[in-house]
């Protein structure tokens, strides 16, 4: 039931994104979002009994995010994992981000997308760069080793970007996130 619940309101998302007109590329993307929203969505719910919320392009532009900023393999894999790989050509190095961000710009959706980073590792001003331009995202350095400055620091990001409209995000900090 929760299936076919969640496969109506993707159908109901990529109605919406082709009415707006978008390209082609970005109605593909779409359609490839919907499909991973489905993947993800049945492997959270089959784990869980409880109702369950997750914003599958938050996910996407999470990982596509990070795929930004990895090379090699890492990239190949996080692009496949989100089902866009094969959408990129040669000679359009930001493809995938630039069509990533023609579908955040078709959405009504709230976003708030961050990277926090371990207080003492420096990201690559160009990553640093494309992350602003293409996830409207920001990158910060926080002190995990300080758990509730690091919960505060995040949660307070994510208050200022959704209006206040979402303010506990983080519960607690995972150890494994110092790494």
């Amino acid at each position: 039931m929760k299936t076919s619940i969640f496969s109506l309101l993707v159908r109901a998302s990529l109605l919406a994104v082709s009415v707006l007109g978008q390209t082609t590329d970005v109605e593909e993307l779409a359609k490839r979002n919907a499909d991973f929203a489905t993947r993800l969505y049945s492997k959270i719910a089959s784990s869980n009994d409880d109702n369950v919320a997750v914003s599958t392009l938050g996910a996407t532009l999470a990982l596509g995010t990070l795929a930004a900023g990895a090379g090699g393999a890492t990239r190949i894999e996080l692009l496949q994992g989100i089902d866009v790989a094969s959408m990129e050509k040669d000679g359009e190095p930001e493809r995938i981000q630039t069509l990533l961000k023609q579908l955040r710009e078709t959405t009504a959706q709230i976003q708030a997308t961050g990277l926090f980073m371990k207080q003492d590792v420096k990201a690559d001003d160009s990553f640093i760069n494309q992350v602003k331009q293409f996830y409207s995202a920001d990158v910060q350095n926080v002190n995990y080793a300080d758990k509730q400055q690091a919960k505060g620091s995040i949660d307070d990001y994510v208050r200022g970007r959704t209006g206040d409209k979402v303010r506990d995000v983080v519960k607690n900090v995972d150890p494994q996130s110092m790494a």
